[in-house]
């Protein structure tokens, strides 16, 4: 995990943990706050938070990031399943909205993965989009800790980014996210009056379940995590992969690109399961 990486390398780490487990969001005011009370000097984001396929709000982002310009904090936004939003007509494999947003801010660095949106597991890499400054020393230590490219994986993504290819990859990442909107439509009928609630999630191939009244710290996530996968088949990460507080309601992520039938099949069977498994 990026937490795990950072304290490899001796970084000192706090974690920001969002208090709202409805709409997973924030305010500017509090983030700016929380870098300031802690001395933090980079701040990563992720876009969409985590687990939940919530997206951050724009005038969020752009409040916070006049700020941390003014402050010199570095601000890094991961957006790696972004631009899969359900409701857009038109996808593409780069999203303007952070073109827009990096060209604002010399400080920030955005993070994005086509591959990702495509599934290329094989293939996986990621774009990062900052100023020459930090492209240089990126690249400089790139070299020492991952090495150069193969000319194999530098042929794939001239493929990969190739305008000729653009419509049929455009074309398969909204088949991608149609779905993910189609499987979770069904997952929410499926929660209505029962004791799990699902996310506000509005675009990726991920969704959060929680249960209404558990907390995380009520709960052995990981022999539970096993049991689901053991008896269902829905392999689902914790929320304490990704630094939820144990204050949270208990939970774990979906992935939503999995046959509908066979999803829907699964997730009914855990709710009706549920004494046995909690």
């Amino acid at each position: 995990s990026v937490i795990e990486s950072a304290k490899n390398n001796n970084l000192n780490t706090s974690y920001f943990h969002l208090s709202d487990q409805t709409s997973f969001q924030t305010n500017a005011i509090d983030l700016i706050n929380f870098c300031a009370n802690q001395y933090i000097d980079c701040l990563w984001i992720t876009d969409p938070i985590f687990s939940t396929g919530v997206a951050w709000k724009h005038e969020i982002l752009e409040e916070f990031l006049s700020w941390a310009e003014n402050h010199g904090v570095k601000t890094i936004i991961d957006r790696v399943f972004l631009g899969m939003f359900w409701t857009q007509e038109k996808h593409s494999l780069i999203n303007k909205s952070s073109l827009t947003l990096r060209k604002k801010f010399k400080n920030l660095i955005v993070i994005e993965s086509p591959t990702k949106k495509l599934f290329l597991n094989g293939a996986k890499h990621s774009l990062v989009f900052a100023s020459d400054t930090i492209i240089s020393s990126l690249e400089r230590y790139a070299d020492n800790f991952v090495g150069s490219l193969m000319a194999s994986q530098i042929s794939m993504a001239q493929k990969l980014y190739s305008p000729e290819n653009h419509k049929i990859f455009s074309q398969l990442i909204k088949k991608n996210s149609s779905t993910a909107e189609e499987n979770y439509i069904n997952l929410k009928k499926l929660t209505n009056d029962s004791k799990y609630t699902l996310a506000p999630t509005t675009q990726g191939i991920h969704t959060l379940i929680q249960h209404q009244s558990l907390k995380i710290s009520e709960v052995d996530q990981h022999a539970t995590v096993k049991s689901i996968l053991r008896d269902f088949g829905v392999l689902g990460l914790p929320l304490s992969h990704f630094g939820f507080h144990s204050n949270n309601r208990f939970g774990f992520r979906i992935n939503l690109s999995k046959h509908n039938s066979a999803l829907r099949k699964s997730i009914a069977a855990i709710m009706e399961t549920n004494p046995k498994i909690l």
